[in-house]
Formats: structure tokens, C-alpha cells, sequence
């Protein structure tokens, strides 16, 4: 059999960890369920003192869970009640589904829980975002009767470790908000220490770069084609200077390799896998609520990334 003939300027990886990352795949489609002695003795807070008003009677991390399989299932929150009774009832364990009304209110301030990323040595972030859709009456009555409001959308930005391919950072703005704006938000979210940023163009400019060089942060945006270099370039060169010297000396992808810059990728695979397995819209109504649904959805494909991901290398 003849050997397959790439298509010219295109490359071909092999995954080197076939059999781990399939591993892995199978057990991403696992349904299993089990509540943990952990999660059961803290499913109803045992209070010790009442205070004035009303009690709680889930547990953080019993809401954390009910909306969680929502997130999974995509289902709606009473569906949601009826999911987690059932699973209750099957697993008979001595503990009750929040109802809707509680899984709403309590999802307004809700603390997620979430491991933090371990830091092997100076991190290299990547960063992007995307657009996610905000699907509510406004738009439901434009699908149904051909007219409503515009289309309301919000804007995920996502930093992503190039190591491990773990989400470690995020934020939900507004579409009206500049993406390089957010960097250092999500910088400020990250523990440990930082030693390169890579993201596309739109994030390259003055005052991020500065914002980056106080902090020995490497930057790494690609320069716009018309880009020139500074006055003193020739005595004492900025980062930037050297990347456009270095591009019109090589050319664009030797500077993308030689930077890590091709790297960036990974980010934008981060961003397929959220839409593709968390979904493009946000079920929430409200700002909060819709910030606590973006924490958990990353939490969910952290957790998926954590079961295996491909080690590839070029081959051509």
C-alpha cells in the first residue's frame, strides 16, 4: 500500500500516547454514579447553633453537584430536581434533591470548587477568548416570530497552560469589552509565577506589553504586517522589535516556531472542546449566575482533560 502524500503546506502529527489517550476517551463516556462519604456527610450541613432566620439545608457542594449534572445533561432546573431524586433513589442513600427553587437562588454566590493548577516550574499561558450566546425571551420570540431584540451575546476568555492543557483562568465580559484588557485579570487569577503570554494579534499593544515587561512577563503577540520598528531599535531593541526584525529576516512561520507562538492552538482547541461538550449558549438569565455556569463548565472539561490528552509530535 502506497504511503498516504501530504497535501502541500499542511503537517501531519503522530500521537505518541495512543493507547493512554484512548484509554481516556473511553473513560470520558463512563456513567457511572456514586456519591463519595465525603459528599454525603456534607450534603446537609449539620448545624451545631441556629442562628436568626433560615437554615440551609444543602451543603455548597450538594448545589455544586445538582448543577453540575444540569451543566452535563443540559437539562432545565426542575428536570434537574427529578434527575438527582432518581439517581438517589437508585443509589439508596439516606439524602434529597434540592428542589429548582434552591438550586436557583443558591446558584447566585456560589463558591465552586475547583483544584488549583500545580505548577511545574514557570508557566507558559495561552490566551483567547469567544462568543457565547445568551439565549432568553428576547430571543425565543425572534426564532418564533421572525422579529424581537438583536441577538445578546457575552465573551468567555479563557488562559490555558500549555503544559497540561488545563483551563487556568477565565472571565465573562460583556462583548463591548477589548480582549487585552482581560489578561491581566486572568494573570491575577493564576498562583505561581508566569514567565511567557502568547495570543493573537488583537492583544498586541503598547500598554499591555509595558503592563507585562513590569511584571518579567515574555509576551508574545505577532506584530501586524505594517508594523515598524521603534527609534531606538537599533541601540536598545524591545521585544517587539526583535520579533519584526526577526520576522522580516525568516518570515512569518520560522517566527511562529522559533517564539512558540504555534503553540497557541491549544487555546483555541480549549475553546472547541467548551463548545462542543459544555455547549455555545448560556442557559443562566443573570450576570452571576451566568459566571458561576462558565466556572463550572471549565471545571467539567478540566476534569476531562485530566483523564488524557494526546502527546503529539510532527512528523512532517
Amino acid at each position: 500500500m502506497a504511503a498516504r502524500t501530504p497535501r502541500k503546506g499542511s503537517s501531519e502529527y503522530k500521537v505518541m500516547n495512543w493507547r493512554e489517550y484512548e484509554a481516556g476517551l473511553i473513560r470520558r463516556g463512563s456513567i457511572t454514579f456514586w456519591f463519595s462519604d465525603e459528599a454525603l456527610a456534607d450534603w446537609h450541613p449539620c448545624i451545631s447553633k441556629k442562628t436568626r432566620g433560615g437554615q440551609k439545608k444543602y451543603s455548597d457542594v450538594a448545589i455544586q453537584t445538582c448543577l453540575t449534572m444540569r451543566l452535563i445533561y443540559k437539562l432545565g432546573l426542575r428536570q434537574t430536581e427529578g434527575f438527582v431524586n432518581s439517581l438517589i433513589g437508585l443509589l439508596d442513600v439516606d439524602i434529597s434533591s434540592p428542589d429548582h427553587t434552591t438550586m436557583s437562588r443558591r446558584s447566585v454566590d456560589l463558591e465552586v470548587v475547583t483544584e488549583a493548577l500545580k505548577q511545574d516550574g514557570d508557566l507558559d499561558i495561552l490566551i483567547d477568548s469567544t462568543g457565547l450566546k445568551v439565549f432568553g425571551a428576547g430571543q425565543w420570540r425572534e426564532e418564533k416570530h421572525g422579529k424581537g431584540k438583536r441577538k445578546i451575546w457575552k465573551k468567555l476568555h479563557m488562559a490555558v497552560d500549555q503544559k497540561s492543557h488545563i483551563i487556568a483562568a477565565s472571565t465573562l465580559t460583556t462583548h463591548l469589552v477589548g480582549d487585552s484588557s482581560q489578561v491581566i485579570p486572568l494573570l491575577d487569577q493564576i498562583e505561581g509565577d508566569v514567565a511567557s503570554v502568547k495570543a493573537d494579534g488583537a492583544y498586541e499593544g503598547g500598554p499591555l506589553r509595558q503592563e507585562l515587561d513590569g511584571r518579567e512577563i515574555k509576551g508574545v503577540f505577532p506584530p501586524p504586517s505594517d508594523a515598524v520598528l521603534s527609534k531606538q531599535a537599533g541601540s536598545k531593541p524591545t521585544q517587539r522589535d526583535k520579533d519584526i526584525m526577526r520576522i522580516q529576516k525568516d518570515g512569518r512561520e520560522v517566527w511562529e516556531y522559533a517564539s512558540g507562538y504555534s503553540k497557541r492552538n491549544m487555546v483555541e482547541n480549549a475553546i472547541f472542546r467548551y463548545k462542543n461538550n459544555i455547549g455555545d449558549k448560556l442557559r443562566s438569565k443573570t450576570d452571576d449566575r451566568q459566571e458561576v455556569e462558565v466556572t463550572l463548565g471549565i471545571h467539567l472539561l478540566n476534569q476531562m482533560t485530566k483523564l488524557g490528552m494526546p502527546e503529539s509530535v510532527r512528523v512532517v
